[in-house]
Formats: C-alpha cells, sequence, structure tokens
C-alpha cells in the first residue's frame, strides 16, 4: 500500500532547512580526527516527501525499490542494466553537488521534487527501473551503495543518480535523488523491463509445535472467511506463527507488518524452504481478526508484489471452527481426550503439548460465550 501524498507547509521546508543544516554542521565534527563521537543507534533512510525509513539495515536495490515505489505511488522494477545510461545528459535538471546545493527527492503522484523549496523537478512519472551502480565512501567512514534510477512519462524518461546525502556518524545514512539528468524521448531507449507480474501466493497457514506430536497447521484461506485459529498459546504472550507459501523461491520481502487487529510482528524473515516467508507475532489478542501484510515481495523470476496479505480470526476453544465457543465445542474436545494428536483432531489439543486431556477441555469450557465476527 503506497503511502498518501504529504502538502508541505512553509513551516515543513524551514523544518527540512533547519535539519539538512544541522546534519552538515554534525558530520563535520564527526569528520574532525581525534574529536568525540558518542554512539549512535544505526539509522538508515532516503530523503523525500515524505521521507522513508530503512530502519537498522542498510538499503540493497530491492529495499530501494521499495522505497521508492512508495513516494512515487508507480511501479518499481529492479534491472542489471539501462539501455544508454546518462545521468549527466545535459542540461542536467537538478544536482545536489551544485549551487544551490539542493536536495531532491520523490513524492507520491510521479513527481520528483526540490525539497528545499517544495518544488516539483520532474512530474507525470508512469513507472521506474533501478539498478546497483556500486558502492562508495561517505564522509563518516560508511561503504554505501549508489544506484541508477530510470523515470519514464508516457513520451520521454530521465536517468536519476541516487547516492547518500549526508551522514551523521557511522551507521546514520541519508540517501537522496542527487543527480537528475535532463529527459530524453522514449523513441531512444528501449524500455529495460516491463511492469513485472505479481507473485503468487500458493497458501497461508497458523503452524504450532504439538510437543513430540510435531507440528499442524490451521489454514488461512487466501478468499473468503477467515481462518480460524483456536489453539491457546502456552504462555501470556499472545505468540503466534503464520508461514506464506509462494510457488517461486523469494529474493527478498521489505518488510511484514500488522495492518490490523491486535498485535505485533515479533520477528520475520524468509524460511529454510526460500518458498516460504515466517512471521512471528506477539501479543495477538483474542476473539479478534489480525491481518498480516507482507510488503514488496519479490521473488526469484522477477514477479512483484507491493503488498501480499493473510487474514486470521483468533478465538481460544472454537474446535468446531464455526465462529463461536459452545458445548458442542466442550464436548468435541471430551470425546478425543486420550487419543493420539493426528492431523484430524489436532485442533481439540487447545495448548498444544501433545496430549488431548482434561486441560484442553478446561480452556474450552473456559471459553465458552466467546464469539468472533465472520
Amino acid at each position: 500500500m503506497f503511502s498518501p501524498a504529504s502538502t508541505t507547509s512553509p513551516r515543513t521546508v524551514k523544518s527540512r532547512l533547519a535539519r539538512q543544516f544541522g546534519l552538515y554542521c554534525l558530520s563535520l565534527v564527526l569528520a574532525i580526527p581525534g574529536s568525540a563521537q558518542t554512539f549512535q543507534t544505526a539509522s538508515y533512510a532516503l530523503d523525500g516527501d515524505p521521507s522513508f525509513s530503512f530502519g537498522a539495515t542498510a538499503p540493497d536495490e530491492f529495499a530501494m525499490a521499495a522505497a521508492i515505489q512508495a513516494r512515487l505511488g508507480v511501479a518499481v522494477s529492479v534491472v542489471t542494466s539501462l539501455p544508454n545510461e546518462n545521468v549527466g545528459f545535459a542540461p542536467v535538471m537538478a544536482n545536489s553537488g551544485t549551487t544551490p546545493f539542493h536536495v531532491y527527492g520523490p513524492s507520491f503522484g510521479g513527481v520528483i521534487k526540490d525539497l528545499n523549496i517544495n518544488y516539483p523537478v520532474v512530474t507525470g512519472i508512469t513507472q521506474a527501473s533501478i539498478r546497483f551502480a556500486g558502492t562508495e565512501l561517505d564522509f563518516c567512514g560508511d561503504v554505501v551503495d549508489r544506484f541508477i534510477l530510470r523515470v519514464s512519462t508516457t513520451t520521454q524518461f530521465y536517468d536519476v543518480l541516487v547516492r547518500y546525502a549526508t551522514c551523521s556518524g557511522p551507521a546514520n545514512v541519508l540517501w537522496s535523488f542527487y543527480e537528475i539528468s535532463a529527459p530524453r524521448p522514449l523513441l531512444d531507449v528501449v524500455t529495460p523491463s516491463p511492469t513485472p507480474k505479481p507473485v503468487r501466493l500458493v497458501s497461508a497457514v497458523s503452524r504450532k509445535m504439538h510437543g513430540a506430536a510435531g507440528p499442524f497447521d490451521v489454514n488461512l484461506p487466501l478468499l473468503g472467511p477467515p481462518g480460524i485459529e483456536c489453539r491457546r498459546t502456552n504462555v501470556t504472550s499472545g505468540d503466534y506463527t503464520i508461514v506464506f507459501t509462494f510457488s517461486e523461491t523469494l529474493n527478498s520481502v521489505s518488510d511484514a507488518i500488522v495492518l490490523s487487529g491486535i498485535g505485533r510482528v515479533r520477528d520475520s524473515g524468509i524460511g529454510a524452504d526460500p518458498h516460504q516467508y515466517i512471521v512471528n507475532l506477539a501479543n495477538v489478542a483474542n476473539d479478534q481478526t489480525i491481518v498480516v501484510r507482507l510488503e514488496f515481495v519479490q521473488d526469484s523470476e522477477g514477479h512483484a508484489s507491493p503488498a501480499v496479505d493473510a487474514s486470521m480470526s483468533v478465538l481460544i476453544g472454537d474446535v468446531t471452527a464455526n465462529g463461536k465457543v459452545t458445548s458442542a465445542d466442550v464436548k468435541q474436545v471430551k470425546a478425543q481426550v486420550g487419543h493420539v494428536v493426528t492431523m484430524f483432531n489436532f485442533r481439540d489439543d487447545l495448548n498444544h503439548d501433545g496430549f488431548i486431556d482434561s486441560f484442553d477441555v478446561s480452556i474450552a469450557q473456559n471459553h465458552k460465550g466467546t464469539a468472533v465476527a465472520r
């Protein structure tokens, strides 16, 4: 989901100028040999309207493509080369290294702006491609990546050098659109890559270990009402795991977030099977539906999607999966007491300890009368 464009007020412009001046002064202090340097938390960002934070991880070409796509609001594909590339094609539209030393960056609606004066430099962008263009050493001592971005309108294209604008200490780097070429007609170049096809999500499940019986999955349908996770966590932390499985192996996922519902992402990453992306949740509340979103997913075949969602209803004790806990659920658990946990009755093992016993019956009884909207 793209972030909506924001209107920049004069006060915002003044704040941006003040921030840039402060970062510049700080970087000069850090560059003085022997000067005192305090520890800073790693922070990487792309300047724009608004800026985009990469958190504590330096961006590669896939993360930078995701950031620019989110800010421009148009598809950005990752390529290995750009025909007839020339960021210095004269007369250049912008160059942060020459007077007036302004900063440039992306804005929603397919616009590149002069961020110092909130003025559009390039408009009407409909698509873009980006490639990795090597590394360089910033003046804080970081080895940072640089990129070449090609943005296209319906009639012409521009080449843009994306490189660090400033730094405020080790591992604290801000990228911007450093140089923007003059436009060239689209007839002079072959479009490097069409808009990629979306990735294909095969399934999503909620997975829990059931002691020695092993892991069992609650299916989370991709269409229709969400699947119901009836099992209780063994502690009060509300931990659940959602496994996304794709048709192709994954290259990258920009981020995993809770789009709606009560809970948070504890950690996430590509699984041992690279077709899978695993999201570990914490503090998930009962009696609700939670939606987890993967942002900017790209697979090994070049398919890409800005967002992939999975929905899960959580209703502890609802072994019959009908959206409410009643005496029928208690009866079903009682009928399975003492049975071996299998793929056919694992829902009755409500505390997922590998045994169906009186503890599971108590869980169902304690949650009678609860329900979740369907």
